[in-house]
């Protein structure tokens, strides 16, 4: 009797292939609204630039905690100086949000 290669069904293969397929194109749209948002960020002035640093923010929390931190931390101290207490939210609860994911709750709160 000749062995036979163990191979993945073909539902398993179309499913992964899937899979792959919609993390690229997530990975692709995260990409392209960040570049959007950074490329109209100099154009903005006062509570739309602070709208525009959490929106970069909240792009990058998913792809990198370290540049979602510094925008929301920018964008917290300008609204702080500016008075803009919806930016002061947004930014305090993405910095929450991203002290969570790295796993410090008691920043996070």
């Amino acid at each position: 009797m000749k062995a036979e290669a163990s191979t993945m069904p073909s539902y398993k293969k179309s499913g992964l292939f899937l899979l792959f397929v919609l993390v690229l194109t997530g990975v692709s749209a995260q990409t392209h609204t960040l570049d959007s948002l950074k490329k109209v960020l100099p154009s903005t002035r006062s509570a739309a630039y602070i709208d525009c640093l959490n929106a970069i923010s909240q792009e990058y929390y998913a792809i990198n905690t370290d540049s979602a931190f510094q925008f929301a931390s920018e964008a917290f101290r300008r609204s702080e100086l500016s008075g803009y207490r919806k930016g002061m939210s947004d930014g305090l609860n993405n910095l929450g949000s991203i002290m969570r994911e790295r796993g410090d709750n008691n920043s996070s709160e």
